[in-house]
């Protein structure tokens, strides 16, 4: 993990939040479209990663102004976002699935 003193000075956290917004701005473009719970919730689970690696970049950045301070809390709301977003469509998938094989004909040997 990386050490805030260590960290090179040229690295701020507005860039890391504008670099990590524009990924989470795509995913959210592709939960809006896509069709399936399954695919819903592959994307959900794949931006629950990409945010945890924003929260811990903005996090070992660290911040000296209000505003960057502020910035270092909004992988958090995304994050809370992302978990809701996993868990509705997992379920919903979980329960279309279980709904599927139920509906299923069972082969007679």
């Amino acid at each position: 993990m990386l050490n805030p003193d260590t960290v090179p000075a040229n690295i701020d956290v507005g860039k890391i939040t504008e670099i990590f917004l524009i990924s989470a701005s795509i995913l959210v473009t592709a939960l809006g479209v896509a069709q399936t719970e399954g695919l819903k919730t592959g994307i959900s689970a794949l931006a629950l990663i990409l945010t945890t690696l924003w929260a811990i970049c903005a996090r070992n950045v660290g911040a000296d102004s209000a505003p960057a301070k502020i910035l270092i809390w909004m992988p958090a709301l995304f994050l809370v976002c992302w978990i809701v977003s996993f868990v509705f469509h997992g379920r919903r998938y979980y329960a279309q699935t279980k709904k599927t094989e139920a509906q299923t004909p069972k082969p007679v040997s």
